[in-house]
């Protein structure tokens, strides 16, 4: 890495290699040189990091342990036996990934898992660098492989760069049409009005949508969007089938605010001319959406519009 140290959080990127090259040769001698492992420089959603890989037997390397993850200013035993935990986590997730099937990473399963998520172009640039991608708007799409059985509220996944992609004889259009469809196959799209979504967190601490081919969306108002697992569920936004049946659902064009990377809002364009200001304004304000946003989630301030008679997603007119 050339130029200032970043920071991430209270440690610097070089901070974090040190970190890892001082775990590291205590992992080795906990697990054996039969697992190798590999330092990297690695990103997360808005923001880059360093992992503790394993070196797969294609020489895919699969990040096991981020060592952001380590315990800050920790004896360097304890943070060993810490990273020990996450490393053993994750070979048995690599393990039940695909009992008996074989190899995790060949260009048929790929091809059957591969899911998008949606992150801002800017915020993670050098992400998108090494990352097969595709792009619209302010925002891109990036590739991740799933491990584990989806259920709500978790996922672990593995982020495609380009070194596994070429390795695979893949090419970015064939990863978009396989992810567009596994996405919705495996996650779904539930749907909530916004105003019933805040009175059934106040009441119950939690919400309810409906599955988008179930929900009714001719009254007037904001609609929460998301997946049936509650996370990465804005990457809807790059699946133009998705788009068009919320044109569908609700009569016309409509805008969307992208309320972080987990969700986003449509409401109908009524004509008013008040309306795209007010909802840009809602935007930059942050308080579009009833629950909080991390900073690790936000994924844009813009605006977007969508034309049902083009079929395309666009920069608002504010």
């Amino acid at each position: 890495m050339t130029g200032p140290a970043k920071m991430m959080g209270m440690r610097t990127l070089e901070e974090l290699r040190k970190t890892a090259q001082q775990v590291l040769p205590l992992l080795q001698m906990m697990f054996g040189s039969e697992i190798p492992l590999v330092i990297r420089e690695d990103y997360r959603t808005n923001g880059e990091t360093v992992s503790i890989c394993v070196q797969l037997p294609n020489e895919i390397q699969l990040p096991a342990v981020d060592v952001r993850d380590l315990p800050e200013y920790a004896p360097l035993d304890e943070m060993a036996n810490y990273a020990a935990a996450l490393l053993q986590a994750r070979l048995q997730k690599i393990q039940n990934a695909a009992p008996g099937e074989g190899p995790l990473y060949t260009r048929e399963r790929v091809l059957e898992r591969v899911v998008l998520q949606v992150l801002n172009r800017e915020t993670n640039a050098r992400m998108m660098e090494h990352c097969p991608h595709v792009e619209h708007l302010d925002l891109g799409g990036v590739f991740r492989v799933p491990l584990e059985p989806v259920k709500r509220g978790t996922l672990l996944t593995t982020l495609l760069r380009w070194r596994e992609v070429k390795m695979l004889g893949l090419t970015v259009p064939e990863l978009y049409e396989a992810a567009r469809k596994n996405t919705v196959r495996s996650f779904g799209v539930e749907v909530i009005r916004t105003d019933k979504m805040c009175a059934q967190l106040r009441k119950y601490g939690a919400w309810y949508g409906k599955p988008l081919e179930q929900s009714c969306m001719a009254d007037p108002g904001a609609y929460n969007v998301t997946n049936a697992i509650r996370i990465n569920g804005s990457a809807l936004l790059l699946i133009p089938e998705v788009l068009k049946t919320l044109g569908e659902k609700l009569g016309g064009d409509y805008f969307v605010v992208p309320t972080s990377i987990h969700e986003f809002l449509v409401r109908r364009d009524s004509g008013e001319t008040d309306l795209p200001v007010m909802l840009q304004a809602s935007v930059v304000a942050g308080n579009c959406t009833p629950t909080v946003v991390s900073p690790s989630a936000v994924l844009s301030d813009s605006l977007y519009r969508y034309c049902c008679s083009s079929g395309t997603l666009e920069m608002a007119d504010v």
